[in-house]
């Protein structure tokens, strides 16, 4: 059921598992449980006992995304997360996630479900949106997975180039 709600991302990890770099240090975030259901078990076939992320959390589903963030700053080495169909929820969601990771630190962002990609109800570039969150311009890449869109970001300042 999990692969069926986020049919890009299996095929994405398996891709670009090389560059996400998840390993034993890894401090994984998951913005919602179906994306876990997908990421934790991903990881379980795919990465050596040796290799298992250190934590892989998600955040409880009544956490709104509101004016208090309970997540650390610069916590996350990567953060899975969906946007939403509201462009105010899911830049501030965007800002958060970028407060959340550690520098160099990756984050995984899907398209609104069902809304084709939309975002308050216009579709959306889904690099430019990302980098309003708080990214690099230029450390976006957003890649179709034939099943839909799938962009990562790296977390980046001019001190850890």
């Amino acid at each position: 059921m999990a692969s069926q709600a986020h049919p890009q991302l299996l095929p994405f990890l398996d891709e670009y598992s090389s560059r996400l770099r998840i390993s034993s240090a890894s401090k994984i975030l998951c913005f919602s449980s179906p994306l876990q259901d997908v990421v934790q078990p991903w990881c379980s076939s795919n990465l050596d006992s040796h290799s298992q992320p250190a934590s892989l959390a998600s955040i409880p589903p009544s956490q709104a995304f509101n004016s208090t963030w309970l997540e650390p700053e610069s916590h996350y080495t990567h953060i899975f997360a969906q946007l939403s169909p509201d462009l105010k929820t899911s830049v501030k969601m965007l800002k958060f996630l970028h407060f959340s990771l550690l520098w160099k630190g990756i984050a995984v962002v899907l398209p609104p479900q069902g809304g084709e990609g939309q975002v308050g109800g216009e579709k959306v570039d889904l690099a430019k949106l990302i980098e309003l969150g708080g990214f690099e311009p230029g450390k976006v890449r957003v890649v179709d997975e034939g099943k839909g869109e799938v962009a990562f970001a790296m977390k980046w300042d001019l001190l850890s180039a």
